[in-house]
């Protein structure tokens, strides 16, 4: 797996852990993904509602992968940016995946 440099320092810096009871990244859900439109990106993080959140081992973009509904988006072109708009939004990171735009996941692709 290859961490983008923001990720990896923030790993190496705070580890692993909850954020605020609502956004948790743990080393049991690194997972790369092997089909479908996020080809090649690891999942590496979940929201109190099971939702997944991975990162492109090459650009570093993070997206949004809700689990029962089969969707998946951008949420910000970078760790650090996801991190700041986390702040911004005091955390509430359920509040900010009920503005993203979905677009279907097709596993199949």
């Amino acid at each position: 797996i290859k961490f983008p440099a923001d990720l990896r320092q923030w790993l190496e810096i705070a580890g692993f852990g909850d954020l605020d009871q609502q956004f948790a990244i743990r080393v049991d859900w690194l997972n790369v993904i092997d089909r479908g439109q996020l080809l090649g990106h690891v999942v590496f993080g979940q929201d109190e509602l099971g939702n997944f959140y991975s990162f492109d081992q090459t650009s570093g973009q993070i997206h949004y992968i809700c689990r029962p509904g089969n969707e998946y988006a951008l949420m910000s072109e970078s760790f650090t940016a996801f991190l700041q708009e986390l702040l911004r939004r005091d955390f509430q990171i359920v509040d900010w995946i009920d503005d993203l735009s979905v677009s279907p996941y097709e596993p199949d692709d």
